[in-house]
């Protein structure tokens, strides 16, 4: 009796066991690729052909990127044709992987090159980074294994450490949909640049003392919701920017990462204007677009 007992329970915990590495496998199925070998990726130019992505159907487009997605040799060799510089495979490549062609909406987009791949609540992420490549290089051509093709796919603009400081604030991720202006002022963000406003200039003063500092800003417009999160890291001196425009009715953009090394404040109240200060974040070693708040 107690032989049998001592099996069931051995049986139980190899069930445990069992129902764990499951788990953990399934929660590890968010990915980034830089450490396996499921892709491959060039760097292009559409600038040599006059074929206008922009009105192509068959792209979709958000975060400022126009993308498509191929899963046959046939769907390749059309654009392939068209533009000559995208990723060299095989028919046999589509056997087991897909393509992902992305291409940048305008010139401030352009350097991208990939960043990160990952897979996240059935959702495949794709992060495009601002590199050191060649500013005429606005198209990105991915060749990903088939175990990472997902029903949802998200194109963004990244950075090489999407984590900041955010004092005691919740992960802008973690935030819930219906996330209100009257949540907001009780989180202590800085609501359409008027209240709580008093914590920016706690900001600004912070980062010119040399002290981390973060600062979340809510803005209600016509319906429309951004959520942006600005943090400086005095370690390093920069400034890592994340604008959420999930709650956006045009749904063309989701959550994008920008990093500066200097913000500029323009002085400005002798336009006549209802803002006497431009407090402008730039990069001075790459060609990022500048985020801007106007006070």
């Amino acid at each position: 009796m107690k032989k049998n007992i001592f099996i069931i329970f051995i049986i139980f915990i190899i069930l445990i066991l069992f129902i764990l590495i499951l788990i953990y496998t399934n929660k590890n199925k968010t990915n980034n690729l830089s450490n396996i070998n499921l892709y491959s990726y060039n760097n292009f130019s559409t600038y040599n052909s006059n074929y206008n992505f922009s009105e192509d159907t068959n792209f979709s487009y958000l975060n400022s990127m126009y993308y498509k997605v191929i899963y046959n040799y046939k769907e390749y060799i059309k654009y392939k044709n068209i533009w000559s510089g995208i990723l060299e495979v095989s028919e046999n490549d589509f056997t087991n992987n897909f393509m992902v062609i992305i291409i940048s909406e305008n010139e401030s987009m352009n350097g991208i090159s990939l960043g990160k791949v990952y897979i996240q609540k059935e959702t495949l992420y794709i992060g495009m980074e601002k590199k050191f490549i060649s500013e005429d290089q606005n198209g990105t051509s991915i060749l990903i294994d088939n175990s990472m093709n997902e029903k949802n796919i998200e194109i963004f603009k990244t950075i090489e450490n999407e984590n900041y400081y955010h004092s005691t604030f919740n992960n802008i991720k973690e935030l819930p949909k219906d996330y209100s202006l009257e949540q907001a002022k009780s989180d202590n963000c800085i609501c359409n640049l008027n209240y709580n406003i008093n914590l920016f200039y706690d900001f600004i003063e912070n980062t010119n003392n040399k002290k981390d500092a973060f600062i979340r800003l809510y803005n209600y417009e016509d319906n429309n919701i951004t959520i942006t999160d600005i943090s400086y890291n005095s370690s390093n001196k920069k400034f890592i920017i994340c604008i959420d425009e999930t709650r956006n009715l045009n749904n063309n953009s989701n959550y994008n990462y920008y990093e500066y090394d200097t913000l500029t404040i323009e002085n400005i109240s002798s336009n006549n204007l209802s803002f006497s200060n431009s407090y402008i974040f730039s990069n001075s070693n790459i060609n990022e677009k500048e985020f801007t708040i106007n006070i």
